[in-house]
This record gives structure tokens, sequence and C-alpha cells, in this order.
């Protein structure tokens, strides 16, 4: 099932309540809809995930106004741009678009989406109205075969050709869902992990619904290698969130934004000694952000690797 804990995993640094409150329609609407195996939730969750700018929002940031006049969407009627912006889990755009939601989803719940499209932006008409894209698309064809860039080009650019937009991001999260998703994921509840309950809250009427959520954690059994070190607990702790490999993502993360802003720097116009503060500067920065963002997991990585050379006191 989806929990609060997997969507931590994957979304650390997105809010609780901002991420909880898609458990339930995620739990709801991917199984009726196929989405239902390791590889299929994996590449939904990371397509989502970007489209909503990590569980942060089902309304998209930018007012719309540049989609005025996009025939190719539908948009004929003036204001068509800022009216059917992008909303939903996969940002549902375009007057055509929220025709196809309506045809799937008016009757059945009672709303005019081309009247009323800013209710798209209600977390399960969001999760739901993707989950039909999803089908009427066949994607999950392409999650099946680990053919996740495809998948995204559909999904953002409407041609499994093309090259979708944020390309890296995307594929840095679908690699993300693929730690942390485990490989017997199923819907059905099991004996060691239960339900989340989910108390909803007011809305504010753009998407950003605050749900506070309460997990029940089984109980651990007692095991016979209770003569564990105290650094080798500790060492358990942190990894079980946080594998080894992940010290490999954040030295991509630096990487990446590091090098992101000195080609910037560099496309403004600044070289020589300017250029040379501003790449130190932001190696130094983003190293620093990586070392916070990622402490538990760097500190879980590092504890795992010496200690094997401690003794253990307990013996």
């Amino acid at each position: 099932m989806i929990t609060s804990k997997l969507l931590h995993q994957i979304f650390p640094g997105t809010t609780a309540a901002r991420r909880d409150r898609f458990i339930d329609a995620l739990n709801k609407f991917m199984p009726l809809y196929g989405i239902d195996t390791y590889l299929r939730v994996c590449a939904f969750l990371a397509t989502g995930g970007i489209e909503t700018d990590y569980l942060r929002t089902t309304v998209e940031y930018a007012d719309g106004s540049a989609y005025e006049g996009r025939k190719d969407l539908g948009n004929t009627v003036a204001g068509d741009g800022k009216r059917f912006r992008g909303r939903g889990f996969l940002q549902t755009t375009g007057r055509y678009n929220y025709g196809r939601v309506n045809k799937r989803l008016g009757a059945k719940l009672g709303i005019n989406f081309l009247v009323n499209p800013a209710r798209l932006a209600d977390i399960d008409v969001a999760v739901e109205s993707a989950c039909i894209f999803w089908q009427e698309n066949n994607l999950s064809k392409y999650a099946d075969r680990g053919d996740f860039k495809s998948l995204s080009a559909i999904v953002n650019c409407g041609n499994p050709k093309a090259k979708p937009n944020h390309w890296s991001k995307r594929n840095q999260l679908y690699t993300v869902c693929q730690m942390f998703v485990p490989k017997d994921f199923s819907f059905a509840p099991t004996a060691t992990v239960e339900p989340v309950v989910l108390t909803p809250t007011k809305s504010d009427g753009d998407g950003n619904t605050d749900v506070p959520t309460t997990t029940t954690t089984p109980a651990i059994e007692p095991t016979q290698d209770s003569e564990k070190s105290t650094v080798k607990e500790i060492s358990e702790k942190y990894l079980k969130h946080c594998p080894k490999d992940k010290i490999g993502n954040v030295a991509s993360v630096v990487a990446a934004r590091a090098g992101g802003s000195i080609t910037t720097a560099w496309a403004s116009g600044l070289h020589g000694k300017i250029l040379l503060i501003v790449a130190a500067l932001s190696i130094i920065g983003f190293t620093a952000y990586a070392l916070y963002y990622y402490l538990p997991r760097i500190t879980g990585w590092f504890k795992d690797l010496v200690d094997p050379l401690l003794p253990n006191t307990n013996e």
C-alpha cells in the first residue's frame, strides 16, 4: 500500500501534511486502473511527483496565459489559457483535455469541468483523472518495460519520441522511487502494514488541503540477535530508510546543481576570476545543502561502514 512512510522516503523535502493528503486517493484509484505493480507504481509516483512539484500542489504555478490561443490544446475561446491551466496529478492542460476528463468523470461526479475547471485540483479528481490518462494512453506498457523516458514524453509532450522537459529531475525521482517502493509491492494490506487513517481538514479551494495523518506501526518482535553493538543498532535504524547507494545520488545532486549554476553564470557573461568565485560558491553552497538535506542518509551509510571496525561491547 501507499503509506505515509513510503511518501516520506520518496519526497522528504515536502511537509507531511501536503504529502499525506494523497494517500487515500492513491490507494483507492491506482489499483482500480491497473497501476498496481512495482514498475507501474514507481513510474506513476515519479511522474506525478514532478508534475505536482513533489506533491506540493495540484495547480500549475504559472497563470496559464502562455496557453492562450493554443489550438492544439483546444483553447479556442478567449481566456481559455488561464481557465484551463495545468491542474491535477499529471497537470491536465487545455480545454480539449479538460473535456476528456469531463467525458469520463463529469456525469459520475456531477461536475462539469468545462464550467468548473478548478475542481480538477481536488485530490480525488486529480488522482483519478491521472489514472484515466494513464489508462487511455496505455502507459503501463511503457512502465512494464522500464521505458520511463517515453512514458514521461507522452505525459509532458504528447509524443513518446520527444525529450521530456526537466528529464534529469524526472529520471532522478524515478530512481528514488525504485529504491523505496518494495519490489513485491501490493495494495492488499498485510499483517505487517496497517492502513493509514486520514483525518481530513478544510480545503483552501486551490488543491492545497492540509491533512494530518495517523499511522500505526506494528510492534517489532525481539530477535535472537540481541548481542549487537550500539553502533550496529543505530546503523540499522538509519539504513532501514537510507540505502547505501543513496550516497551516489547525493553526489549527482551536488554536481548537477552546481554545474547548472556555473553554466548560467557563464551564459550571463561572467568570466575570469568572477566565474571562479561563482563556481567555488556554487560548489560549497550545494555541498553544504546536500550535507544538511541528506545528513541522516549519509550518517547511516557512514555508521554501517565503520561498524565492522569497532568491537562489540556486549560480548
